[in-house]
Protein backbone atom coordinates (compact mmCIF):
# COMPACT_ATOMS: atom_id res chain seq x y z
CA UNK A 1 0.00 0.00 0.00
CA UNK A 2 1.51 3.32 -1.06
CA UNK A 3 0.83 6.45 0.94
CA UNK A 4 1.30 9.94 -0.45
CA UNK A 5 1.18 13.40 1.04
CA UNK A 6 -1.01 15.84 -0.85
CA UNK A 7 -1.02 19.62 -1.02
CA UNK A 8 -4.70 20.60 -0.74
CA UNK A 9 -4.91 24.32 -1.53
CA UNK A 10 -7.96 24.64 0.74
CA UNK A 11 -6.03 23.28 3.71
CA UNK A 12 -2.40 24.33 3.21
CA UNK A 13 -1.43 27.42 5.24
CA UNK A 14 -5.13 28.17 5.77
CA UNK A 15 -4.88 28.70 9.53
CA UNK A 16 -7.39 25.87 10.00
CA UNK A 17 -5.12 24.00 12.41
CA UNK A 18 -4.61 26.90 14.83
CA UNK A 19 -6.85 28.78 17.24
CA UNK A 20 -6.02 32.22 15.82
CA UNK A 21 -9.25 32.47 13.84
CA UNK A 22 -11.27 31.63 16.98
CA UNK A 23 -10.22 34.82 18.75
CA UNK A 24 -12.89 36.87 16.97
CA UNK A 25 -15.69 34.30 16.67
CA UNK A 26 -18.60 34.61 19.14
CA UNK A 27 -18.48 32.12 22.03
CA UNK A 28 -15.29 30.50 20.71
CA UNK A 29 -13.41 33.60 21.84
CA UNK A 30 -14.51 33.37 25.47
CA UNK A 31 -11.32 31.51 26.41
CA UNK A 32 -8.32 31.07 24.13
CA UNK A 33 -6.92 27.55 23.96
CA UNK A 34 -3.71 27.51 21.96
CA UNK A 35 -3.99 23.88 20.89
CA UNK A 36 -7.48 24.28 19.39
CA UNK A 37 -8.14 24.24 15.65
CA UNK A 38 -10.31 26.75 13.83
CA UNK A 39 -14.13 26.62 13.61
CA UNK A 40 -13.55 27.12 9.88
CA UNK A 41 -12.03 23.64 9.69
CA UNK A 42 -15.29 22.20 11.07
CA UNK A 43 -17.30 24.03 8.40
CA UNK A 44 -14.86 22.92 5.70
CA UNK A 45 -15.01 19.28 6.81
CA UNK A 46 -18.82 19.36 6.88
CA UNK A 47 -18.91 20.76 3.34
CA UNK A 48 -16.31 18.36 1.97
CA UNK A 49 -17.96 15.30 3.50
CA UNK A 50 -21.38 16.33 2.12
CA UNK A 51 -23.26 15.69 5.34
CA UNK A 52 -26.77 17.07 5.74
CA UNK A 53 -28.05 19.39 8.45
CA UNK A 54 -28.98 17.37 11.50
CA UNK A 55 -26.15 14.89 10.97
CA UNK A 56 -24.08 13.83 13.99
CA UNK A 57 -20.49 14.95 14.53
CA UNK A 58 -18.09 13.42 17.06
CA UNK A 59 -14.86 14.65 18.63
CA UNK A 60 -13.07 12.19 20.94
CA UNK A 61 -10.59 14.87 22.11
CA UNK A 62 -12.87 17.87 22.52
CA UNK A 63 -10.40 20.31 24.05
CA UNK A 64 -12.11 23.71 24.23
CA UNK A 65 -15.23 22.37 22.50
CA UNK A 66 -14.71 23.72 18.97
CA UNK A 67 -16.49 20.85 17.21
CA UNK A 68 -19.57 20.80 19.47
CA UNK A 69 -19.96 24.58 19.44
CA UNK A 70 -19.48 24.81 15.68
CA UNK A 71 -22.01 22.03 15.19
CA UNK A 72 -24.59 23.85 17.31
CA UNK A 73 -23.97 27.11 15.45
CA UNK A 74 -24.42 25.45 12.05
CA UNK A 75 -27.37 23.11 12.51
CA UNK A 76 -25.67 19.81 13.33
CA UNK A 77 -25.82 17.40 16.26
CA UNK A 78 -22.62 16.58 18.11
CA UNK A 79 -21.09 14.39 20.78
CA UNK A 80 -17.66 14.78 22.30
CA UNK A 81 -15.48 13.49 25.10
CA UNK A 82 -12.75 15.34 26.98
CA UNK A 83 -10.60 13.94 29.78
CA UNK A 84 -9.36 17.28 31.18
CA UNK A 85 -12.11 18.48 33.58
CA UNK A 86 -11.29 22.15 33.09
CA UNK A 87 -11.45 21.89 29.30
CA UNK A 88 -14.61 19.78 29.50
CA UNK A 89 -16.18 22.48 31.70
CA UNK A 90 -15.05 25.17 29.27
CA UNK A 91 -16.54 23.37 26.28
CA UNK A 92 -19.83 22.77 28.07
CA UNK A 93 -20.04 26.39 29.20
CA UNK A 94 -19.63 27.66 25.64
CA UNK A 95 -22.80 25.72 24.84
CA UNK A 96 -24.85 27.26 27.65
CA UNK A 97 -27.05 30.30 27.41
CA UNK A 98 -28.79 32.77 29.69
CA UNK A 99 -30.14 36.29 29.38
CA UNK A 100 -27.57 39.10 29.42
CA UNK A 101 -29.40 40.66 32.38
CA UNK A 102 -29.06 37.49 34.46
CA UNK A 103 -25.37 37.29 33.60
CA UNK A 104 -24.73 40.93 34.55
CA UNK A 105 -26.58 40.41 37.83
CA UNK A 106 -24.25 37.50 38.62
CA UNK A 107 -21.29 39.69 37.71
CA UNK A 108 -22.34 42.39 40.16
CA UNK A 109 -22.44 39.86 42.97
CA UNK A 110 -19.10 38.31 42.04
CA UNK A 111 -17.47 41.71 41.57
CA UNK A 112 -18.43 42.68 45.10
CA UNK A 113 -17.07 39.41 46.52
CA UNK A 114 -13.81 39.78 44.57
CA UNK A 115 -13.04 43.07 46.34
CA UNK A 116 -12.05 41.00 49.36
CA UNK A 117 -8.34 40.79 50.19
CA UNK A 118 -8.62 37.62 52.20
CA UNK A 119 -5.82 35.07 52.22
CA UNK A 120 -6.50 32.19 49.82
CA UNK A 121 -5.48 28.56 50.18
CA UNK A 122 -3.32 28.48 47.03
CA UNK A 123 -0.96 31.28 48.08
CA UNK A 124 1.72 28.94 49.42
CA UNK A 125 1.01 26.04 47.09
CA UNK A 126 3.63 25.14 44.48
CA UNK A 127 4.55 28.27 42.48
CA UNK A 128 1.18 30.01 42.66
CA UNK A 129 2.36 33.19 44.42
CA UNK A 130 5.33 34.93 46.04
CA UNK A 131 4.20 33.41 49.36
CA UNK A 132 5.37 30.01 48.15
CA UNK A 133 8.99 30.92 48.88
CA UNK A 134 10.09 30.14 45.32
CA UNK A 135 12.25 32.33 43.07
CA UNK A 136 9.44 32.47 40.50
CA UNK A 137 5.69 32.50 40.89
CA UNK A 138 2.75 32.46 38.52
CA UNK A 139 0.39 35.07 39.94
CA UNK A 140 0.64 38.45 41.66
CA UNK A 141 -0.82 38.17 45.14
CA UNK A 142 -3.67 40.70 44.83
CA UNK A 143 -5.20 39.28 41.60
CA UNK A 144 -4.86 35.75 43.02
CA UNK A 145 -6.79 36.72 46.14
CA UNK A 146 -9.40 38.56 44.09
CA UNK A 147 -10.10 35.63 41.77
CA UNK A 148 -10.24 33.10 44.59
CA UNK A 149 -12.73 35.29 46.47
CA UNK A 150 -14.86 35.59 43.35
CA UNK A 151 -14.76 31.87 42.69
CA UNK A 152 -15.63 31.12 46.32
CA UNK A 153 -18.79 33.20 45.94
CA UNK A 154 -19.91 30.88 43.12
CA UNK A 155 -19.58 27.64 45.07
CA UNK A 156 -22.82 25.70 45.24
CA UNK A 157 -24.35 27.60 42.33
CA UNK A 158 -24.86 25.40 39.25
CA UNK A 159 -26.60 27.96 37.05
CA UNK A 160 -25.53 28.92 33.54
CA UNK A 161 -24.61 32.45 34.63
CA UNK A 162 -22.43 31.03 37.41
CA UNK A 163 -20.52 28.86 34.94
CA UNK A 164 -20.09 31.81 32.59
CA UNK A 165 -18.71 33.91 35.44
CA UNK A 166 -16.28 31.15 36.36
CA UNK A 167 -14.94 31.16 32.80
CA UNK A 168 -14.58 34.94 32.91
CA UNK A 169 -12.80 34.87 36.28
CA UNK A 170 -10.33 32.17 35.23
CA UNK A 171 -9.64 33.98 31.98
CA UNK A 172 -9.02 37.29 33.78
CA UNK A 173 -6.56 35.84 36.27
CA UNK A 174 -4.70 34.03 33.48
CA UNK A 175 -4.45 37.43 31.79
CA UNK A 176 -2.56 38.49 34.94
CA UNK A 177 -0.32 35.41 34.97
CA UNK A 178 3.45 36.00 34.97
CA UNK A 179 3.84 33.15 32.49
CA UNK A 180 2.24 32.16 29.21
CA UNK A 181 1.53 28.82 27.60
CA UNK A 182 4.31 27.91 25.19
CA UNK A 183 4.08 24.40 23.82
CA UNK A 184 4.67 21.91 26.59
CA UNK A 185 5.26 24.38 29.40
CA UNK A 186 4.43 27.69 31.03
CA UNK A 187 7.17 30.14 30.09
CA UNK A 188 7.77 33.25 32.16
CA UNK A 189 7.32 36.59 30.44
CA UNK A 190 10.30 38.88 29.94
CA UNK A 191 10.83 41.17 32.94
CA UNK A 192 7.77 39.66 34.58
CA UNK A 193 8.85 40.59 38.12
CA UNK A 194 8.94 44.30 37.25
CA UNK A 195 5.66 44.21 35.34
CA UNK A 196 3.28 42.23 37.51
CA UNK A 197 -0.41 42.93 37.07
CA UNK A 198 -2.27 44.80 39.79
CA UNK A 199 -5.68 44.30 41.32
CA UNK A 200 -6.95 47.09 39.04
CA UNK A 201 -5.56 45.24 36.01
CA UNK A 202 -7.41 42.09 37.07
CA UNK A 203 -10.74 43.93 37.23
CA UNK A 204 -10.07 45.58 33.86
CA UNK A 205 -9.46 42.15 32.34
CA UNK A 206 -12.54 40.76 34.05
CA UNK A 207 -14.77 43.59 32.87
CA UNK A 208 -13.52 43.16 29.30
CA UNK A 209 -14.34 39.45 29.36
CA UNK A 210 -17.74 40.04 30.93
CA UNK A 211 -18.67 42.58 28.26
CA UNK A 212 -17.53 40.20 25.53
CA UNK A 213 -19.65 37.33 26.90
CA UNK A 214 -22.62 39.67 27.40
CA UNK A 215 -22.36 40.81 23.78
CA UNK A 216 -22.28 37.25 22.46
CA UNK A 217 -25.19 36.19 24.64
CA UNK A 218 -27.18 39.04 23.06
CA UNK A 219 -26.19 38.47 19.44
CA UNK A 220 -25.39 34.75 19.12
CA UNK A 221 -28.47 32.88 20.27
CA UNK A 222 -27.80 29.18 20.39
CA UNK A 223 -29.75 25.94 20.55
CA UNK A 224 -27.29 23.31 21.74
CA UNK A 225 -29.87 20.77 22.90
CA UNK A 226 -28.46 18.18 20.48
CA UNK A 227 -24.80 18.84 21.33
CA UNK A 228 -23.06 17.55 24.44
CA UNK A 229 -19.62 16.93 25.90
CA UNK A 230 -18.92 13.99 28.20
CA UNK A 231 -16.11 14.44 30.71
CA UNK A 232 -13.85 11.40 30.74
CA UNK A 233 -11.31 9.27 28.92
CA UNK A 234 -12.61 8.43 25.45
CA UNK A 235 -11.01 4.98 25.69
CA UNK A 236 -13.32 4.20 28.62
CA UNK A 237 -16.34 6.23 27.48
CA UNK A 238 -16.85 5.43 23.82
CA UNK A 239 -18.39 1.97 24.10
CA UNK A 240 -21.17 3.25 26.35
CA UNK A 241 -21.63 6.55 24.54
CA UNK A 242 -25.27 6.97 23.56
CA UNK A 243 -25.64 8.62 20.17
CA UNK A 244 -26.86 8.19 16.65
CA UNK A 245 -24.16 6.79 14.35
CA UNK A 246 -21.44 9.35 13.69
CA UNK A 247 -21.61 10.94 10.23
CA UNK A 248 -18.39 12.94 10.62
CA UNK A 249 -15.58 12.54 13.15
CA UNK A 250 -13.20 15.47 13.46
CA UNK A 251 -10.50 15.69 16.09
CA UNK A 252 -6.96 16.64 16.97
CA UNK A 253 -5.54 14.04 19.37
CA UNK A 254 -2.59 14.82 21.62
CA UNK A 255 0.49 14.92 19.43
CA UNK A 256 3.32 12.42 19.85
CA UNK A 257 5.53 15.17 21.26
CA UNK A 258 5.74 14.22 24.95
CA UNK A 259 3.58 17.19 25.97
CA UNK A 260 1.64 16.71 29.19
CA UNK A 261 -1.41 18.90 28.55
CA UNK A 262 -2.70 18.34 32.09
CA UNK A 263 0.46 20.07 33.30
CA UNK A 264 0.06 23.00 30.90
CA UNK A 265 -3.44 23.61 32.30
CA UNK A 266 -2.40 22.98 35.90
CA UNK A 267 -3.18 26.59 37.00
CA UNK A 268 -6.78 26.40 35.78
CA UNK A 269 -7.24 22.91 37.19
CA UNK A 270 -6.27 24.04 40.71
CA UNK A 271 -7.76 27.54 40.58
CA UNK A 272 -11.10 26.19 39.41
CA UNK A 273 -11.14 23.37 41.94
CA UNK A 274 -11.13 20.69 39.26
CA UNK A 275 -8.29 18.94 41.09
CA UNK A 276 -7.56 19.37 44.80
CA UNK A 277 -4.01 18.05 45.11
CA UNK A 278 -1.12 16.53 43.20
CA UNK A 279 -2.43 13.00 43.71
CA UNK A 280 -5.61 13.94 41.85
CA UNK A 281 -3.51 15.58 39.13
CA UNK A 282 -1.52 12.37 38.69
CA UNK A 283 -4.75 10.34 38.46
CA UNK A 284 -5.85 12.69 35.70
CA UNK A 285 -2.55 12.20 33.87
CA UNK A 286 -3.07 8.45 33.96
CA UNK A 287 -6.39 8.89 32.14
CA UNK A 288 -4.86 10.80 29.24
CA UNK A 289 -3.61 9.38 25.97
CA UNK A 290 -0.16 7.88 26.40
CA UNK A 291 1.65 10.66 24.55
CA UNK A 292 4.18 11.72 27.20
CA UNK A 293 6.53 10.23 29.80
CA UNK A 294 5.34 12.22 32.83
CA UNK A 295 3.35 9.26 34.16
CA UNK A 296 3.99 5.56 34.74
CA UNK A 297 1.67 3.95 32.21
CA UNK A 298 0.62 0.37 31.80
CA UNK A 299 2.87 -1.25 29.23
CA UNK A 300 1.40 -1.59 25.72
CA UNK A 301 0.50 -5.07 24.52
CA UNK A 302 0.18 -4.51 20.78
CA UNK A 303 3.05 -3.84 18.40
CA UNK A 304 1.65 -4.44 14.88
CA UNK A 305 0.87 -1.01 13.48
CA UNK A 306 2.14 -1.34 9.93
CA UNK A 307 5.42 -1.13 8.05
CA UNK A 308 5.90 2.60 8.49
CA UNK A 309 5.60 2.28 12.25
CA UNK A 310 7.96 -0.71 12.35
CA UNK A 311 10.62 1.11 10.34
CA UNK A 312 10.45 4.25 12.47
CA UNK A 313 10.35 2.34 15.75
CA UNK A 314 13.36 0.23 14.81
CA UNK A 315 15.31 3.35 13.86
CA UNK A 316 14.49 5.04 17.19
CA UNK A 317 15.44 2.02 19.28
CA UNK A 318 18.73 1.74 17.38
CA UNK A 319 19.59 5.20 18.77
CA UNK A 320 18.40 4.46 22.28
CA UNK A 321 21.59 5.80 23.86
CA UNK A 322 20.92 9.21 22.25
CA UNK A 323 17.32 9.56 23.48
CA UNK A 324 16.66 12.18 26.15
CA UNK A 325 14.48 9.67 28.02
CA UNK A 326 14.85 5.90 27.88
CA UNK A 327 11.04 5.48 28.11
CA UNK A 328 10.40 7.16 24.76
CA UNK A 329 10.22 3.92 22.71
CA UNK A 330 7.59 2.58 25.13
CA UNK A 331 5.68 5.86 24.85
CA UNK A 332 5.70 5.69 21.05
CA UNK A 333 4.39 2.14 21.04
CA UNK A 334 1.72 2.95 23.67
CA UNK A 335 0.57 6.01 21.71
CA UNK A 336 -0.09 4.02 18.57
CA UNK A 337 -1.80 1.28 20.56
CA UNK A 338 -4.19 3.89 21.96
CA UNK A 339 -4.82 5.36 18.51
CA UNK A 340 -5.26 1.91 17.00
CA UNK A 341 -7.95 1.02 19.53
CA UNK A 342 -9.63 4.38 19.01
CA UNK A 343 -9.81 3.94 15.23
CA UNK A 344 -11.54 0.59 15.69
CA UNK A 345 -13.91 1.81 18.42
CA UNK A 346 -14.96 4.90 16.46
CA UNK A 347 -15.62 2.83 13.35
CA UNK A 348 -18.03 0.67 15.35
CA UNK A 349 -20.04 3.80 16.23
CA UNK A 350 -19.98 5.37 12.77
CA UNK A 351 -22.34 5.32 9.82
CA UNK A 352 -21.37 3.61 6.57
CA UNK A 353 -20.67 7.00 4.95
CA UNK A 354 -18.73 8.54 7.83
CA UNK A 355 -15.48 10.42 7.29
CA UNK A 356 -12.82 10.70 10.00
CA UNK A 357 -10.63 13.85 9.92
CA UNK A 358 -7.53 13.75 12.15
CA UNK A 359 -5.35 16.84 12.63
CA UNK A 360 -1.96 15.64 13.78
CA UNK A 361 1.74 16.48 13.74
CA UNK A 362 4.73 14.35 12.94
CA UNK A 363 7.47 14.07 15.53
CA UNK A 364 11.08 12.97 15.84
CA UNK A 365 13.41 11.56 18.45
CA UNK A 366 17.21 11.27 18.22
CA UNK A 367 16.98 12.58 14.67
CA UNK A 368 14.50 9.89 13.56
CA UNK A 369 11.27 11.15 12.02
CA UNK A 370 8.06 9.53 13.27
CA UNK A 371 5.61 10.05 10.35
CA UNK A 372 2.56 10.02 12.63
CA UNK A 373 0.17 11.10 9.88
CA UNK A 374 1.19 8.33 7.49
CA UNK A 375 1.33 5.72 10.26
CA UNK A 376 -2.23 6.60 11.30
CA UNK A 377 -3.35 6.43 7.67
CA UNK A 378 -1.81 2.98 7.28
CA UNK A 379 -3.32 1.78 10.56
CA UNK A 380 -6.75 3.14 9.71
CA UNK A 381 -6.83 1.14 6.49
CA UNK A 382 -6.81 -2.09 8.46
CA UNK A 383 -9.22 -0.95 11.14
CA UNK A 384 -12.41 -0.22 9.25
CA UNK A 385 -11.45 2.81 7.16
CA UNK A 386 -10.44 3.63 3.59
CA UNK A 387 -7.78 6.25 3.03
CA UNK A 388 -8.93 9.34 1.17
CA UNK A 389 -5.96 11.68 1.59
CA UNK A 390 -3.21 12.94 3.86
CA UNK A 391 -2.85 16.69 3.35
CA UNK A 392 -0.05 18.85 4.71
CA UNK A 393 -1.47 21.85 6.56
CA UNK A 394 1.79 23.56 7.45
CA UNK A 395 5.46 22.93 8.10
CA UNK A 396 6.76 23.09 11.67
CA UNK A 397 10.10 23.87 13.22
CA UNK A 398 11.83 21.12 15.16
CA UNK A 399 13.38 21.56 18.59
CA UNK A 400 16.47 20.06 20.20
CA UNK A 401 14.43 17.13 21.59
CA UNK A 402 13.73 15.99 18.03
CA UNK A 403 17.27 16.06 16.72
CA UNK A 404 20.53 14.16 17.00
CA UNK A 405 23.73 15.95 17.89
CA UNK A 406 26.36 15.33 15.22
CA UNK A 407 30.12 14.94 15.48
CA UNK A 408 30.53 18.70 15.06
CA UNK A 409 28.32 19.32 18.08
CA UNK A 410 25.53 20.75 15.94
CA UNK A 411 22.01 19.36 15.80
CA UNK A 412 20.88 17.78 12.56
CA UNK A 413 17.54 19.40 11.66
CA UNK A 414 14.38 17.31 11.24
CA UNK A 415 11.56 18.72 9.12
CA UNK A 416 8.23 18.31 10.90
CA UNK A 417 4.75 18.89 9.50
CA UNK A 418 1.16 19.19 10.59
CA UNK A 419 -1.33 17.27 8.47
CA UNK A 420 -4.97 16.34 8.14
CA UNK A 421 -5.53 12.62 7.71
CA UNK A 422 -8.91 11.95 6.06
CA UNK A 423 -10.33 8.42 5.95
CA UNK A 424 -13.78 7.09 5.07
CA UNK A 425 -15.77 4.21 6.53
CA UNK A 426 -15.06 0.93 4.77
CA UNK A 427 -18.42 -0.71 3.88
CA UNK A 428 -16.71 -4.12 3.74
CA UNK A 429 -15.47 -3.88 7.31
CA UNK A 430 -16.54 -6.75 9.54
CA UNK A 431 -17.36 -5.31 12.98
CA UNK A 432 -17.30 -8.75 14.59
CA UNK A 433 -13.73 -9.37 13.48
CA UNK A 434 -12.82 -5.70 13.73
CA UNK A 435 -10.80 -5.87 10.53
CA UNK A 436 -10.99 -4.91 6.88
CA UNK A 437 -8.93 -5.47 3.80
CA UNK A 438 -5.82 -3.28 3.62
CA UNK A 439 -6.64 -0.99 0.73
CA UNK A 440 -7.29 2.56 -0.39
CA UNK A 441 -10.57 3.94 -1.62
CA UNK A 442 -11.14 2.78 -5.20
CA UNK A 443 -8.96 -0.31 -4.91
Amino acid sequence: MRLYLTEDANLRDSGFSSATQSLTVPRHRWYAVKEAFSPELVKHACNESNIEKGSTLFDPFSGSGTVCLSAAQNGFKAKATEVNPFLAFLGKTKLTTCTPDMFLKAYESVRLASDSDQVCELEKFSTFSSKSGRDKWLFPLKPLRAVMSGLASLEGNSSAESDLMKVALLGAVMDCCNAFKDGKCLRYKRNWAENESTRADFFDFLDHRVQMIKHDLSTDTLDASDCSIVEGDVRAQIKGLESQPFDLVLTSPPYLNSFDYSDVYRPELFLGGFVKNNDELMKLRLKTLRSHVQAKWEDPQESMFGHLYSDAFSAVTSRESSLWDRRLPLMIRAYFEDMSNLLTAVRAKSSSKCQFWIVVSTSAYAGVEIPVDLILAEMASSRGWLLKQVSVVRRLRSSSQHTLRGVSGCYDPVQLRESVVIVEADPKWNPEKGKSTLRKKGE
